[in-house]
């Protein structure tokens, strides 16, 4: 077997790695949240910061923290009349690259 056989079946492995795990999510949610819908949305809703706590079973306080550096990847908020909101596809999307991190750090 060749290098090139040996990464496209270590690639074909990670995708379907990939797959249940996102199964599983689909299933449970965040943090015993609610599921996550396979579908994109069909328009990129606004978020607050109350709705993104619950999204992921946290406080609004965490949610703070998470932007001011625990969570250095998290997506900025818009600011909009002083309040922050979220757009739920970027949520959507780090939702789905730590996915990818996780199971990129298994073996």
């Amino acid at each position: 077997m060749t290098s090139l056989d040996k990464t496209s079946e270590l690639i074909a492995q990670l995708d379907a790695r990939l797959e249940r795990v996102e199964e599983v999510i689909a299933g449970i949610g965040h943090n015993g949240g609610p599921p996550l819908d396979d579908d994109p949305p069909t328009e990129d809703r606004r978020l607050t910061t109350s709705m993104v706590a619950r999204r992921y079973g946290v406080t609004r306080r965490s949610v703070d923290r998470w932007l001011s550096g625990t969570l250095a990847d998290f997506p900025k908020p818009e600011i909009i009349n002083g309040r922050k909101y979220w757009r739920e596809l970027r949520l959507r999307a780090w939702d789905r690259s730590r996915v990818l991190q996780s199971v990129k750090g298994t073996k």
